[in-house]
């Protein structure tokens, strides 16, 4: 094989392997299947209350692509949320976790001393507990890309909230012990309608650089 052809079957193969890299293992990623693969997260404080409902809506004039998006009101200022499917990970993996939020125009910030709206990861054991390596039990992802421990998530708190399409987006990498990695999309401390669409976990190279974490 000459040099040439040589340079081209390794990028070919180097593209592949990130193409590999880069599935999005989330399953039903656009809420395109309605609820399926989705539930509702509360704290246990919470459990039983009548004050915030979700559902998956047909609207392809709000939805950032597709037809559909998840829509949640919650008529409380609690936290709260949707979970989806539980990933089997390996630690020192990294992952580039992300999905779009926005805000009706009739959602409020009721307490400005907390986080309104973040994606936590939380990592597990293979017995489905809590990982905390590095004082960390869960990461918040909040919407500027930085990333906070369970002591700094109201760091993320921002003052307005976005009533058009915004990005939250984080690298992080799996701790040792854990390997599941479990995904919420949360809001916290807001009255109205929030709505998520395109959400996304991905495996990235080793060499990408990792979010920056708030101590």
């Amino acid at each position: 094989m000459n040099p040439k052809s040589l340079l081209i079957a390794v990028s070919s193969f180097f593209l592949a392997d990130l193409t590999v890299l880069a599935e999005n293992v989330v399953k039903n990623p656009g809420f395109e299947f309605g609820e399926e693969g989705w539930r509702l997260f509360l704290p246990s404080a919470s459990i039983g209350t009548q004050a915030v409902e979700w559902e998956v809506i047909k609207k392809p004039g709000e939805s950032r692509q597709g037809q559909f998006l998840a829509a949640l009101t919650g008529t409380e200022p609690i936290r709260w949320g949707i979970f989806g499917n539980t990933l089997g990970v390996s630690e020192g993996q990294k992952y580039r976790i992300s999905a779009w939020v926005k805000f009706n125009r009739d959602a409020e910030i009721q307490d400005s001393g907390r986080s309104p709206v973040y994606l936590r990861a939380t990592m597990l054991d293979d017995s489905g507990q809590d990982v905390y390596g590095n004082a960390f039990g869960h990461f918040h992802i909040g919407l500027s890309g930085e990333v906070a421990g369970n002591a700094k998530v109201d760091s993320l708190k921002i003052a307005k909230l976005p009533t058009e399409w915004r990005k939250i987006e984080g690298v992080i990498q799996i701790l040792e012990g854990a390997s599941k990695l479990h995904l919420v999309l949360f809001t916290n401390g807001v009255t109205g309608t929030v709505y998520w669409d395109d959400v996304s976990i991905e495996q990235v190279p080793d060499e990408t650089p990792l979010s920056r974490i708030l101590d």
